[in-house]
């Protein structure tokens, strides 16, 4: 096991548990390494020509070092190799590399999946991905590591038959591989055991917000999340940020409507008293405060794109 994947591993313990039917998992791994390094080159030429340099796999000249993260690099050596091999689906947890551009990452796993099914032939291939921890990088208080989190989470409505396991709740501030990957895997397992198993007992999805509001002084944020709601309930939380109209952030509160389990209010935020954006989350390092009823956290996210 020492050579295994643990998320994978918790993962398939998961499924095997639940479904007393044994799991294999192909893993094709390895850390530190962009999305692009695991794309088709001739995908990446297509549709990312501009952004993307191939020079080396013309030259067939690159530094040994860092080869492995070169873009298609891994696809060739690694990924596929295992294409023949029959799969029910994908977990992938990958992210931190890309984190400095998270915008084109909001295009680039899209693509990756769209590959992964065209490769195995089959278009409806459940994928499920980790998103990434919190973590201090540079400078904790940064936003790169947040604007990440929340362009992975908004890929979901990119990628059909797909799901997203939130980790906001088990990032280490000093460690960039989080000790916990029994959470990451289970979680991904219940991605699984709902929408390909016929699991309805726990709702495992991560809840992600799909409408924004301001009036009287507060943001009204609703989310796409199970029956049971979010919580904790008529509390005050920690997290929360809103802006005006010049653009600059301060530390608000969020509290979860026990007249509608599915909203949030974000307010008690003096220096902004007619806020046009909110935020939670959006930074290196962060701590979930906000979670279903079931213990998954909401993904951060940002109303605004400044």
């Amino acid at each position: 096991m020492a050579e295994a994947s643990a998320t994978a591993y918790f993962f398939a313990k998961r499924l095997y548990e639940t479904l007393d039917v044994p799991v294999g998992i192909i893993n094709v791994s390895w850390g530190g390494t962009p999305i692009q390094a695991w794309m088709n080159p001739e995908l990446l030429k297509n549709e990312f020509g501009d952004e993307i340099s191939l020079q080396h796999l013309e030259t067939k000249e690159w530094p040994q070092k860092y080869g492995f993260k070169l873009p298609g690099v891994l696809y060739n050596g690694m990924l596929h190799s295992v294409i023949p091999f029959t799969a029910k689906g994908f977990i992938w947890y990958q992210g931190c590399d890309n984190r400095m551009k998270y915008e084109q990452y909001k295009r680039l796993q899209p693509a990756f999946v769209r590959m992964l099914r065209q490769e195995w032939g089959n278009d409806r291939m459940p994928f499920y991905f980790t998103q990434i921890a919190p973590y201090k990088y540079e400078d904790p208080s940064r936003p790169e590591g947040g604007y990440m989190m929340w362009a992975q989470a908004q890929t979901l409505e990119l990628i059909p038959y797909s799901g997203m396991a939130c980790t906001h709740d088990a990032g280490e501030l000093a460690c960039i591989h989080p000790a916990n990957k029994k959470v990451v895997g289970d979680r991904l397992a219940f991605n699984a055991l709902v929408n390909d198993y016929g699991y309805d007992m726990f709702d495992g999805k991560t809840p992600v917000p799909v409408k924004f509001e301001f009036k009287d002084g507060e943001a009204i944020v609703t989310f796409d999340v199970g029956q049971k709601g979010l919580g904790p309930i008529s509390t005050d939380l920690d997290g929360f940020e809103l802006a005006g109209e010049d653009g600059v952030f301060y530390p608000a509160k969020g509290r979860s409507l026990s007249s509608n389990r599915n909203q949030i209010k974000v307010y008690k935020c003096p220096e902004v008293p007619n806020p046009v954006a909110v935020r939670y989350g959006m930074k290196n390092w962060s701590e979930a405060t906000l979670f279903n009823c079931f213990g998954i956290p909401v993904t951060p996210f940002r109303s605004d794109n400044w």
